[in-house]
């Protein structure tokens, strides 16, 4: 077996759009760098190229020729590239009117040449695995209210709470690359929570940056660690049952150290991997759009009748996901006419589901190109066909939430987009994993 990794720095300059919320915030500093970190493995000449990057996802219309770039480039099939999200909401904007053109430019070419330059780099290897548990920092957002509702991050004193809506999966994996010598040359850590915990227009990788440094402190300064955010659709790092709600930089930072120990702890009991053989394969499936009723299309534009002139309804100044639970009229509009714009442009129209499933020896990475809930994460976990499995989400693009049916038929803010995924997307993600698994057990 042979591996290879690298980093570079894809910090974008001050003034960008920084992605994440629903007004538009421009980068005023930098708190710390941002990066794309490289792992490639090969082993009797099948290789796989792991691309973690501090971005809040990929645009389908980026990640899918830049993938296909560095396919070319290093000589392997685009199914053998996966292209990752840490989800960091203090990163740039990388789609749609607000990007920065020369600096998504810049972006691809710099990941590009960081794979060619590992590629070239190819050196006798191994790899070890280890996993732990840190039940400090996830917690389900989505909260049963006594009027039976569900609502999305309800407040720390909220007194109409009964209690989470769903489960957390607080495991933490760790893979440890180390050269011929014994030496680190790679970590890659998987868990799942929201990486929006600071509330700042300054650039930053948020938790998965402090975590990464973490461990750097203990491995060396120059040793890529590769950050895979799991199924963390449905948890953050508020814990309303206990009256704790907290966005800031120093959040940031116990969370992203928190792990970091975790990661550590997990690293001392690291193992060999059985590495038989290293295989990719790729699909995809078409799932429809929401079904939106003619109820509550009515109801939509009855809301956007209502508020449309409503100054108090501008999308401006600073508006997130919490303020849905307290009723902001902006936001209110903003999915009001988010459903009559579906209603239109989507009806009988599908979206991409990709998933990507390699294998690595006994070790397994899943990766969805979405956000997908803990229920789903989970149940590929349970249903694997290896020893150990890694979810990961926001791979090779972003389609949005990835929700489970219980879910979508109970309300809260992950379902109340009017171009989301119909309310089955979970039975899709489960099938075509199913099936990619058993074409990944035939090549190996």
């Amino acid at each position: 077996m042979r591996c290879a990794s690298t980093s570079v720095v894809i910090t974008p300059p001050l003034g960008t759009s920084l992605a994440g919320y629903f007004t538009d915030r421009k980068a005023a500093g930098v708190l710390d760098d941002l990066y794309a970190s490289v792992l490639i493995v090969e082993k009797d000449g099948a290789k796989v190229v792991l691309i973690a990057c501090d971005l809040v996802d990929w645009p389908e219309e980026i990640a899918s020729p830049l993938r296909a770039t560095i396919a070319k480039r290093i000589g392997v099939d685009g199914c053998a590239v996966l292209l990752s999200a840490t989800h960091t909401h203090t990163g740039p904007v990388t789609g749609g009117e607000l990007a920065d053109r020369d600096y998504v430019q810049t972006l691809g070419d710099k990941i590009i040449a960081a794979a060619v330059e590992a590629n070239g780099h190819l050196a006798p290897g191994a790899l070890e695995y280890s996993a732990g548990v840190d039940t400090r920092f996830a917690f389900n957002r989505r909260y049963l209210m006594k009027n039976g509702s569900v609502m999305t991050n309800p407040g720390a004193h909220n007194p109409d709470v009964v209690g989470p809506a769903g489960v957390v999966d607080h495991s933490l994996q760790v893979v440890r690359v180390l050269d011929a010598g014994g030496q680190v040359a790679a970590v890659v850590v998987n868990c799942a929570n929201h990486a929006d915990t600071m509330d700042t227009t300054y650039i930053s990788a948020d938790w998965p940056g402090y975590l990464r440094a973490r461990l750097q402190e203990a491995v060396g300064r120059d040793v890529p660690v590769l950050v895979l955010n799991g199924a963390a659709g449905d948890v953050n790092h508020f814990d309303v049952m206990n009256h704790r709600v907290v966005q800031s930089i120093d959040e940031a930072r116990r969370i992203g150290g928190g792990y970091g120990d975790t990661a550590l702890e997990a690293l001392e009991r690291a193992q060999p991997l059985a590495m038989d053989a290293v295989a990719a394969v790729c699909g995809s499936a078409q799932v429809p759009y929401r079904h939106i009723s003619d109820e509550e299309l009515a109801q939509a534009h009855k809301t956007v009748a209502e508020l449309k002139d409503d100054p108090e309804a501008r999308l401006e100044g600073h508006l997130e996901s919490q303020d849905i639970a307290r009723g902001h009229k902006a936001v209110r509009l903003m999915f009001a006419q988010g459903i009559v714009d579906a209603a239109r442009e989507y009806r009988d129209k599908t979206k991409a589901l990709e998933v990507a499933v390699v294998g690595l020896g006994s070790l397994g990475i899943v990766g969805v190109n979405g956000e997908v809930f803990t229920d789903i994460g989970l149940a590929i976990k349970q249903s694997s066909v290896f020893e150990h499995t890694i979810v990961a989400e926001l791979v090779n693009g972003s389609i949005g939430y990835l929700g489970t049916k219980k879910a979508y038929s109970q309300g809260g803010y992950e379902t109340m987009w009017g171009g989301r995924v119909c309310d089955e997307v979970e039975d899709y993600v489960l099938e075509t994993v199913s099936g990619l698994m058993k074409q990944v057990q035939e090549v190996r």
